[in-house]
């Protein structure tokens, strides 16, 4: 078995005190096991062989303060995949992509401060067909959309005690 392992973390500083940072990550994982009691015991075929990719790619502005605002938009995405080999059957081949976007921002008075915020989530999948040794598993795509948000407050009532309130989807 083998598998690989990429990060990239780079921020970007721009003018005004903005920043914008981006990571990108990849992994690579082929597992391959071997049956000792079953009817491949004396082949050199994997009982199960499974070869798993995942791409990531994260980027997000932190912009200058406009006034006494500060905040973040971001955008976030994955893609995976699979590819399931062998005569045992663990999870089917697949297709799996992620996609997000977001934004929050904090706007402060003295000793209030006030936030907002608010996601949009994706996900799509996709499986393969997969019929072999009374195992059936039928081919399916499926998305979801997801819409969250959230607002507070929190008042700092000294150096080290504050009282916050927020509401959420």
């Amino acid at each position: 078995a083998g598998a690989a392992v990429g990060v990239q973390d780079q921020p970007l500083a721009l003018p005004r005190a903005q920043v914008v940072d981006i990571t990108a990550g990849m992994q690579y994982n082929w597992r391959r096991e071997y049956d000792n009691n079953g009817p491949l015991r004396f082949r050199d075929i994997p009982a199960f062989d499974l070869r798993l990719t995942t791409l990531s790619l994260d980027g997000r502005w932190r912009h200058a303060p406009v006034g006494r605002m500060v905040g973040t938009v971001g955008a976030t995405g994955m893609y995976q995949w699979n590819l399931t080999e062998g005569k045992g059957f663990l999870i089917p081949a697949y297709q799996l992509g992620m996609g997000a976007v977001f934004g929050q921002e904090e706007l402060t008075f003295d000793r209030w401060t006030v936030s907002a915020g608010a996601r949009v989530d994706h996900i799509w999948q996709h499986t393969e067909e997969y019929d072999d040794a009374g195992i059936q598993s039928p081919e399916t795509s499926r998305s979801w959309t997801s819409v969250a948000a959230t607002a507070g407050a929190s008042y700092l009532m000294g150096r080290d005690w504050s009282v916050a309130t927020r509401l959420a989807r």
